[in-house]
């Protein structure tokens, strides 16, 4: 378990600013006020929630250009045939995956391929577990096409508590399967679009792990 680089910077102040409250009420007024307690434990509890929120497991999964892993921890939410605009202009299978506060927030490459297109858009913050958030929250959509020919996308989508998307990916990326996408901070959403005869692994209300629970088999 590591660490991820977008959170370093943030659990270092937290923590920086722990020891010296720590030294401060603790050590040179030696007596604290009940009020200075109280500072030092939610400066403690939000550093240590820091920690929990950006931690990095390593996800070895084994390639197999035949499956289609599930990019983002959390669960199932919503699966449906529907047009997506942007990009395909054709019915396609979305299957959405809400990440809560808990969940890893990190997103992988389900499948080995080549990054064909990407784009972010600015948007509103409704709670991502909200069917509105796919077509109106701040979002980066990222398609790959797969070694087959077939194209896929992955949707990173923003909350009410997540304020931004990472995803460094670039157009003409090779990427493969077990890769890091990005990270969204804080809960959110991912969807995935796959083709419509792709034949789905998961169902509504199911508990997904990334790179470990096979999404779909093309």
């Amino acid at each position: 378990m590591k660490i991820h680089k977008e959170g370093r910077k943030a659990i270092f102040y937290g923590t920086t600013l722990s020891v010296v409250l720590l030294i401060l009420f603790f050590f040179i007024i030696s007596y604290p006020k009940p009020w200075e307690i109280v500072v030092f434990v939610a400066v403690v509890f939000a550093s240590l929630c820091l920690l929990f929120f950006y931690r990095h497991p390593n996800r070895i999964t084994k390639c197999d250009e035949r499956m289609i892993f599930v990019p983002a921890d959390g669960e199932v939410v919503a699966m449906e045939r529907i047009i997506e605009p942007d990009y395909f202009n054709h019915e396609m299978i979305q299957i959405s995956i809400f990440m809560s506060i808990f969940n890893v927030h990190v997103n992988w490459i389900p499948a080995s391929g080549t990054i064909v297109w990407k784009h972010h858009y600015d948007g509103e913050n409704y709670p991502a577990y909200n069917p509105k958030s796919s077509d109106l929250n701040e979002r980066c959509k990222t398609v790959i096409r797969l070694n087959n020919g077939e194209e896929i996308m992955i949707t990173q989508i923003a909350g009410i508590i997540a304020r931004r998307i990472v995803n460094n990916r670039i157009v003409n990326d090779a990427v493969f399967q077990g890769d890091e996408l990005g990270i969204i901070k804080f809960g959110s959403r991912v969807d995935v679009f796959l083709p419509v005869d792709s034949d789905i692994n998961v169902t509504i209300g199911q508990k997904v792990r990334a790179m470990k629970t096979i999404l779909a088999k093309l």
